[in-house]
């Protein structure tokens, strides 16, 4: 929803740049707990594999994180999911 309004120049552009922005300051809190570089997913994901952690454990671990897409990495994606949303609100009216 976020990338759609930032990349379809919605009115709430604005806003969900403001959002995400807000989403991304968030990432440094897991850098600070988990170390330099683990708000990248591949990174933190490596990190979690290598570690050897019960499934238990990892699920206490990410009771609390949730993952942000990077917008570089799923610009392919965004594009599609922008465009899918132009095409319902064209349709529907």
């Amino acid at each position: 929803m976020l990338f759609c309004a930032i990349t379809n120049d919605t009115g709430y552009k604005s806003s969900a740049q403001n959002i995400y922005r807000s989403f991304k300051f968030r990432s440094q809190i897991v850098e600070e707990k988990f170390g330099e570089g683990t708000s990248d997913p591949a990174i933190f994901g490596q990190l979690i594999i290598d570690s050897g952690v019960t499934p238990e454990v990892a699920d206490n671990l990410f009771k609390n994180i949730r993952l942000l897409p990077s917008r570089a990495k799923f610009r392919k994606q965004i594009e599609r999911w922008a465009a899918s949303a132009l095409e319902e609100i064209t349709e529907s009216k």
